[in-house]
């Protein structure tokens, strides 16, 4: 009688029925055990069997890796997300409690209920320590009053409401080169109100010129 052939030790631990295989390939790729320990029985049977169980590999750990990187990367959005509502959160409740501070500072300086402030209110009030500092505390440079209250009185109209003055000091609001940016703005457009009102009466004046030569003759009609 032919004997049956006794399978190697090796390749009975590791590829011994479906079950066994299955646990085997499961500990190559969470590193349970050494592939190339569990492949190696595999070279004597078949190569395509080796090929296959490393092809196996290659794509399950490239799957795994993915899944990982993907969990992640996904991970890491959220959290970014979630800081940036809570960043745009703080920075409107900031804002939010700026504007009411700065209400109840147009209504310590407006001693008369007239919901209006003067140059004088404005420089009076820069004389408590308490106005002062919270303007300083909002960046707002208070070393020129005069254009403070200029760059403030929107509408030219030489006193402040309240909503001119809490849209003017937000607006302000920064570092102390914003009011200097500010000032360079208005006198920029101060410039340029002057310029067209030069050229008007340039023109005027132009046109009555021409008025008073005609009789003269000494401007003709065209033929």
């Amino acid at each position: 009688m032919n004997a049956v052939p006794e399978c190697p030790a090796e390749l009975d631990k590791y590829w011994s029925s479906i079950g066994q295989s299955m646990l085997t390939l499961f500990y190559a790729i969470t590193n349970g055990v050494a592939w190339s320990d569990a492949v190696r029985p595999l070279e004597d049977v078949s190569v395509l069997a080796v090929g296959f169980v490393i092809f196996y590999i290659i794509i399950s750990v490239f799957t795994l890796l993915n899944v990982v990187t993907g969990v992640f990367v996904n991970t890491a959005i959220e959290r970014a997300s979630a800081d940036k509502d809570i960043a745009a959160l703080k920075a409107f409740q900031k804002r939010k409690e700026q504007i009411q501070v700065l209400r109840h500072a147009f209504e310590a300086m407006d001693h008369w209920q007239t919901n209006n402030l003067k140059i004088k209110d404005i420089e009076e009030a820069m004389g408590l320590e308490s106005v002062g500092a919270f303007l300083e505390s909002l960046d707002i440079s208070t070393d020129d009053i005069r254009m403070l209250f200029t760059l403030i009185d929107a509408d030219n109209s030489g006193s402040i409401d309240l909503e001119e003055f809490v849209s003017g000091c937000m607006q302000l609001h920064g570092p102390a080169k914003s009011l200097q940016l500010a000032k360079m703005s208005y006198e920029n457009k101060i410039t340029r109100e002057a310029v067209n009102t030069m050229g008007a009466n340039i023109r005027t004046i132009l046109a009555r010129m021409e008025v008073m030569m005609k009789p003269s003759g000494l401007i003709r009609e065209p033929l």
